[in-house]
């Protein structure tokens, strides 16, 4: 009986070492995660359950999911000098965690950003008339000019489009 509660007390001892050092991970199939150990990239963990020492290790998840966003309007000045807010719709996807969690401080703010300020580039190129009359083109040449920017952030750009756009009171 004695040698029985010291093996019990033992086995205690152990579940509550391993309860304090010891955390349990779960990676779901539509996630990727990063295992950083000491400050370093280790390894992209698969989906599933994961161990790992609390003191030592961290994990940050990312969703790989298809999102869709839609970026606040924007006031951008056309050539003919008419202020207009444009809203834009996006959808994208995380394709690189890596280069997504580790080589960007927030990757959806670096993309709200690359729209944005390609939105203004182009819209400031064309005449109110155009903007009304190439709606459709807009969309289109966003996608062709931000995609290759979208993929240095470890995303993968599906689809932009111009979600509404407002005219001036005087313009309506």
């Amino acid at each position: 009986m004695e040698k029985f509660l010291v093996a019990l007390g033992l086995v205690a001892v152990v579940a509550v070492i391993i309860r304090v050092f010891v955390r349990r991970e779960t990676v779901y199939e539509y996630e990727s995660a990063l295992l950083f150990s000491k400050g370093l990239l280790r390894r992209t963990l698969p989906p599933g359950h994961h161990w790992f020492l609390k003191t030592h290790s961290l994990i940050q998840k990312v969703d790989m999911r298809l999102r869709t966003v839609s970026v606040p309007s924007q006031e951008v000045l056309s050539s003919d000098n008419v202020t207009i807010k444009v809203t834009l719709a996006a959808q994208y996807s995380v394709t690189d965690p890596v280069i997504a969690l580790t080589k960007v401080e927030k990757f959806q703010d670096a993309f709200y950003m690359i729209l944005q300020l390609a939105l203004r580039e182009l819209v400031g190129g064309l005449k109110i008339d155009e903007v009304i009359t190439m709606r459709q083109e807009i969309g289109k040449a966003l996608f062709e000019k931000t995609e290759p920017n979208t993929r240095g952030l470890g995303l993968t750009l599906t689809v932009v489009d111009v979600k509404d756009i407002m005219f001036p009171g005087d313009l309506k």
